[in-house]
This record gives structure tokens, C-alpha cells and sequence, in this order.
């Protein structure tokens, strides 16, 4: 008579460690594969999209006499250009006539750029930027955020 020999295979049963140890073994695995692929493709996470595609620097000085800081009035922005003061919503004509918005000219595209320096709290609401640059934006004036060294 011959006896059948049977195999048993089982996640060990027995031993709950080995089963972490697997598990643990598999997602350090699964992390440096990505780690590995990552590295692979050189600078794909370092560079700034606007580097890509100006290829130098976004750094540029403006006068001071072009920098605007907000103010909040009566639940108003206002631009304020050392003593002189603007309203966003009126006076648009005004602040090119007086040189405030900055025209770059770069081959036949002009841009206009409206600077205002960067404040860390002037008590006003998301609400009243977005109004107040939705305006700029109509016609067609860009706004950046400057910080002064």
C-alpha cells in the first residue's frame, strides 16, 4: 500500500509576527521602488514650473514709487502710493496716467503689472481682494505681490 504524503502550506498559523514582518517587508519594498524610480528621472521635482519655462529668475526690482500697499476703508480697498490715494474700482485710468501699472513690453505682446507690497496683516477679507482684482482683471491688468529687501 502506498500512502499518499500531502503537503500542508498555511500562512503561519502560528506566529502572527511573521505576518507583520511580511507585510512590513513588502511596503518598504513597494516605497523604494518608488524612491528608485523617482531618482531615476533627474530634477523632475526640483524645478519650479516658472524656471522651466523662463529659464532664469522672477526676481525683478520695481521703484518704490510703483509699489502700492492696501488699505481697508469703510470696508474698501484702497491703493496707496506713498500720499497718494486710488480707488481699484474708478480710478484705473488714473493709475496708468500716473505711471503706477508697470507696461512691459516683450516683442509685440504688452503686459500690464500692478505691484503691491506684500503685508502680513492688513485686516482684509478674501471677499475684497477677489472683488477688487476681478476689476483689474477686466481690463486686463495683471497684479504681483512684491516683497521689499
Amino acid at each position: 500500500m502506498r500512502r499518499r504524503q500531502s503537503i500542508n502550506i498555511s500562512l503561519a498559523a502560528g506566529d502572527p509576527g511573521k505576518d507583520l514582518f511580511a507585510y512590513l517587508f513588502l511596503l518598504i519594498m513597494v516605497f523604494s521602488f518608488m524612491l528608485l524610480m523617482s531618482l531615476e528621472q533627474p530634477g523632475s521635482a526640483q524645478a519650479a514650473p516658472d524656471q522651466k519655462k523662463r529659464g532664469g529668475s522672477t526676481f525683478s526690482k520695481v521703484a518704490k514709487q510703483r509699489l502700492a500697499t492696501l488699505e481697508n476703508r469703510d470696508s474698501k480697498i484702497y491703493l496707496r502710493f506713498g500720499k497718494d490715494i486710488y480707488d481699484p474700482q474708478t480710478d484705473l485710468k488714473r493709475l496708468e496716467q500716473d505711471k503706477r501699472i508697470v507696461i512691459k513690453k516683450q516683442g509685440k505682446t504688452i503686459q500690464k503689472v500692478l505691484y503691491i507690497k506684500k503685508t502680513k496683516d492688513n485686516g482684509i477679507s478674501l471677499s475684497q481682494y477677489l472683488e477688487t482684482f476681478k476689476s483689474f482683471s477686466d481690463h486686463n491688468i495683471s497684479i504681483a505681490f512684491a516683497v521689499t529687501i
